[in-house]
């Protein structure tokens, strides 16, 4: 009875020994393979104050100061770096898990990931902005954007007419091009609204000095030319290339005829000539002949002529005819 006792002891004690480490090989996975031993808990920076019993989001802590936090937990991690236009440069800007107290799984290669700040991105004006003939010049805006800013000031009502730079471009920028700044910082620009509209002026029968006053009033460019007119006087506008009234810009260009006058020639001395010779001379300088011949037509000679010698006869009158010279002959 007593050996049945002692088997029956051992059988017992056996059994429960053997639940026992069962009951232990399975806390023991349960803590490895899903309890706190499969993960690593995510440490509270030293520098953030958190609300009582509350998880703090991890930003804007030096991450100089939270790498040793993490180094001294055995917490893996891994570092890449941003531009922040609000997390000053070295700083965190945020994590992933992004919580304290969240759990990184020690499976799988887990890890905490780290994005750090590099401070605010710089950007440079382009030195070649104000050069119309330039890339960026020609799309200034677009250039600036290209250039990483963010915040450009450009008001249309704001852009001026200009003679001399193109429409589109760049009269007036604010800061100076080629300086580096924060790509945040505000940028002035006022462009060109190109050569202004202005309307032709009526220059006709105006001096030429007063038809210049106009054009440069204007900012019109006039090509002048002489030629003759028997009726627009001297010195005054026969005409232009445009009629007035028509809209044109700063810096177009035109023709403009001033007038010579009526066209004259030196009168020859045609005295003593044959009536006939007398009269060619004159028909060829685009003269009208009158023959007069009081005492009859004896010699058939020029005795006196209307026109004096060497004095200016208009080639034509007032009413665009041939201007005549009467020849007397004898």
């Amino acid at each position: 009875d007593n050996g049945k006792k002692t088997r029956k002891s051992i059988i017992i004690i056996s059994a429960s020994c053997a639940a026992i480490a069962a009951a232990a090989v399975a806390f023991g996975a349960y803590w490895y393979y899903l309890g706190p031993g499969s993960y690593w808990s995510l440490p509270k920076p030293n520098t953030q104050e958190c609300a009582s019993q509350s998880a703090c989001k991890i930003t804007n802590v030096p991450w100089a100061d939270y790498e040793r936090t993490l180094k001294i937990s055995n917490i893996p991690y891994s570092v890449s770096k941003d531009f922040s236009d609000n997390i000053p440069e070295g700083n965190i800007i945020f994590t992933n898990p992004d919580f304290s107290g969240s759990k990184i799984s020690k499976r799988n290669n887990g890890r905490v990931k780290i994005v750090v700040s590099k401070g605010v991105r710089k950007s440079t004006i382009p030195e070649d902005i104000i050069d119309p003939t330039s890339n960026a010049g020609k799309d200034p805006i677009k250039a600036l954007k290209k250039a990483g800013f963010t915040s450009i000031t450009h008001k249309p009502s704001e852009d001026i007419y200009s003679l001399e730079i193109p429409k589109g471009c760049v009269v007036e920028i604010s800061p100076t091009p080629g300086m580096q700044m924060n790509h945040n910082k505000n940028i002035t620009v006022i462009l060109s609204k190109g050569p202004m509209p202005v309307s032709m002026p009526d220059v006709v029968n105006l001096t030429k000095e007063e038809a210049d006053k106009a054009f440069n009033e204007a900012k019109l460019v006039p090509n002048y030319s002489e030629e003759f007119n028997d009726k627009v006087e001297k010195g005054k506008i026969i005409s232009a290339s445009v009629q007035k009234g028509t809209q044109m810009h700063w810096g177009d260009k035109l023709d403009v005829v001033v007038s010579k006058g009526p066209k004259t020639i030196t009168m020859p001395d045609v005295r003593n000539k044959n009536a006939n010779e007398a009269r060619r001379i004159l028909e060829s300088l685009g003269l009208k002949v009158n023959i007069s011949a009081p005492l009859g037509d004896l010699m058939h000679t020029v005795r006196f002529q209307s026109a004096a010698p060497g004095s200016q006869v208009r080639v034509l009158d007032e009413s665009g005819n041939p201007t005549t010279v009467t020849l007397t002959i004898i």
